[in-house]
């Protein structure tokens, strides 16, 4: 069998031969004839083994003459090679030029950090008009995007481009996307030993494989270390951290998942309300980059927005925990002031930013339409904070999965179970965990103050090795 085909030799009665060739016919077998062998097997045998050799011989002899035959003519090929490059770069180029009256006009886009190096280039061709504006003043196109972060924050530029890049003047989430993913990873799967065999699988999948989702996990097993140590597990094992935790004065684990999960709960919702408002003051600061300062105000995501949303969390704590961060009357009238301006948000917007269309065609439509709107902005509210409780859920979800996994290995602990359990642990909650992560950014997070709808920055770039290579292929099969 190889990877192709399924091999197989018969014997049969000359009388039967012609009925067990059609009974392999029917089932799709090829007959294959080895030319030129004849003779008993043995014999057979010996002479294919003497062809092999001589096969090897004349294919060794072969590569050694076309290896001479490429050193006498590589610095020609690669010179032609490297000409042609240079020629099919430039015939790409013209698809963005214009010829009229024996003159050419090239248009484009160029970063601004290249802009010095490409107007001293231009002087030195000589004959060139070189004209460059600011994005600012073409109102006909969008500008290109080319992400410039921190490099700890690069390996997230994979989910923001997975999601769009910003538009041109909008706000670049790679970096808040690494901090919170990060965080809100390793509080999900918050385990020292499966946080460091995350952290060394990210490694080798970023130096064998350069997958940019390998340099994504490095971080993320990191912080699950951490928050392995808040949550004393080490592969499982609730105890093992216990002497570290005497020796520094705590006396115990900073927090015992299973004895506080409407602690884990609440904090869940906690983290929940502090993003939504991180996000909504992100909107913000991308309404004002863009000048657009009625939506930064009056908007579900804008001033207004946060002080209603405020205005609910604070009256929802008070009614079930009897706390009161805003005094009730404040909250009430903050809420009643923050849905009537939203109810008109539209009009309010319109003024502010001097839109043509923001007086309503109909008074009627006007009420129904933004009456439900303002119910829809609500329900976001509520749902995009209750969402957050799958954080609290895999906290204890994997406390729960390793429970089971020490169950089954019984009394006696066996390692065999321990170790596989943890092995589909790391992998399947490991997974689910970076799923319901990335799903809080993409729709918790990024539906209340980021588009994606820009346009990558992809330059004209022309190789600097362009040079061919010659392989040989030896016996063995290798190069």
């Amino acid at each position: 069998m190889d990877k192709t085909h399924y091999w197989g030799v018969y014997f049969a009665p000359n009388d039967d031969e012609n009925m067990i060739n059609q009974i392999f016919a029917e089932l799709h077998f090829e007959k294959f004839d080895i030319l030129g062998v004849n003779g008993m097997p043995k014999e057979m045998i010996q002479q294919l083994k003497e062809k092999i050799t001589e096969d090897e011989k004349e294919i060794e002899k072969t590569g050694t003459e076309l290896a001479q035959f490429w050193k006498d003519v590589e610095d020609e090929v690669n010179g032609i090679y490297s000409a042609l490059s240079d020629l099919s770069t430039a015939f790409e180029i013209k698809y963005f030029s214009v010829v009229k009256n024996g003159y050419f006009f090239l248009v484009g886009w160029i970063t601004a950090v290249s802009q010095k190096k490409i107007t001293k280039s231009v002087e030195e061709i000589g004959g060139i008009m070189l004209d460059i504006s600011l994005p600012e003043e073409d109102t006909t196109n969008e500008p290109p995007i080319k992400l410039k972060n921190f490099k700890i924050a690069r390996p997230f530029e994979f989910f923001v481009d997975m999601y769009g890049l910003p538009g041109y003047g909008d706000v670049d989430v790679t970096t808040f996307v690494a901090i919170t993913y990060t965080l809100i990873f390793g509080m999900m799967f918050g385990d020292v030993g499966q946080g460091f065999v995350l952290t060394i699988v990210g490694l080798l999948m970023w130096m064998f494989k350069r997958m940019d989702l390998g340099k994504a996990l490095i971080p993320c097993g990191i912080s699950s270390m951490c928050f392995g140590f808040v949550f004393g597990s080490v592969f499982g094992y609730e105890e093992m951290l216990n002497p570290l935790y005497e020796a520094v004065g705590l006396g115990e684990k900073p927090i015992e998942v299973m004895d506080s999960i409407n602690k884990i709960l609440l904090l869940a919702i906690g983290i929940g309300v502090l993003l939504m408002v991180m996000s909504m003051l992100l909107n913000i600061y991308a309404c004002l980059k863009r000048k657009k300062f009625g939506e930064a105000i009056f908007s579900q995501n804008g001033v207004v927005g946060i002080l209603f949303y405020l205005s609910c969390v604070s009256l929802a704590v008070a009614f079930m925990a009897k706390k009161q961060y805003i005094p009730n009357r404040v909250a009430v009238i903050i809420l009643i002031v923050g849905a009537a301006l939203l109810f008109v948000k539209e009009i309010l917007i319109g003024i502010i930013d001097k839109h043509s269309d923001w007086k309503p065609e109909s008074v009627g439509d006007f009420i129904a339409q933004n009456f439900f709107e303002l119910l829809e902005y609500i329900l976001s509210y509520a749902s995009n904070t209750i969402s957050y409780l799958r954080v609290g859920a895999f906290v204890l979800v994997h406390a729960g999965m390793m429970m089971v996994v020490f169950s089954l290995a019984g009394d006696s602990k066996n390692i065999f179970v321990i170790i596989l359990g943890n092995i589909l642990v790391i992998a399947l909650e490991g997974l689910l965990t970076g799923i319901q992560v990335l799903r809080l950014e993409f729709y918790e997070m990024f539906s209340r103050f980021y588009g994606g709808d820009g346009k990558p920055f992809n330059a004209v770039t022309i190789k600097g090795n362009r040079n061919l290579k010659f392989k040989t292929i030896n016996v063995n099969g290798g190069n």
